[in-house]
């Protein structure tokens, strides 16, 4: 049986830090055997792509003018955007290849109409697949409605061996691994930290992430 060709996989991300996306990326990355390149600005996720020896492509942000440089480039077979800023640069340059919009968060402004939103009806079709986290993106966004029949589901995944393996190296009692934003509520994390601190005055935490509310 002949195998399939190796095509090759530019994943777009608006910015340079670590979280829960940026992982979820390097793991595909990681579980592919086809050539994957992640463009993003530069910072805090060089060190992370290093370490799995993952090719970046640094671009200064998120602008038509940098998407059409990476299509220039590196002439990729499929882009893959993540979320919705990067998904609407891209739609608006509307590049000549496969279009996937990776959505991994459910924020505010998708449960109601806005100026954020209306872009997103407006450019979000021009994508041959959609990508949600879960189904209340689906559910609640409200510029879906007409493009439900290029959706799929594809939960966040944990590489668990990893993650225990990074756990091991480090003295803690609990964690947070996330991005720090306010869907996440890495607040109500920090309180039931302080809670147990009550009944277990030792007790070691740390959060693993970055974000708005770094």
């Amino acid at each position: 049986m002949e195998k399939s060709p190796k095509m090759k996989i530019c994943h777009i991300l608006s910015t340079g830090g670590f979280s829960g996306a940026e992982n979820i990326v390097i793991e595909i990355i990681k579980s592919s055997q086809h050539e994957h390149i992640y463009c993003s600005p530069d910072g805090l996720i060089n060190e992370y792509l290093k370490s799995e020896n993952v090719e970046h492509f640094v671009i200064s942000k998120i602008c038509i003018k940098e998407i059409k440089r990476i299509i220039y480039t590196l002439k990729p077979d499929i882009i893959q955007a993540h979320d919705f800023k990067a998904s609407i640069v891209v739609a608006f340059v509307y590049p000549k290849c496969y279009l996937i919009s990776h959505l991994h968060n459910n924020p505010q402004f998708i449960k109601r109409w806005n100026l954020k939103s209306i872009l997103c009806k407006l450019f979000l079709n021009r994508f041959d697949k959609i990508i949600a986290v879960s189904n209340s993106i689906i559910n609640e966004a409200v510029f879906l409605k007409n493009v439900k029949d290029k959706i799929s589901v594809i939960e966040n995944f944990v590489n668990v061996n990893k993650l225990g393996s990074t756990c091991s190296q480090k003295e803690y009692d609990v964690a947070f691994f996330g991005r720090l934003a306010d869907q996440k509520n890495p607040e109500r994390f920090i309180l039931l930290v302080s809670i147990l601190k009550t009944v277990f005055p030792n007790i070691k935490a740390i959060m693993i992430g970055s974000g708005d509310l770094y």
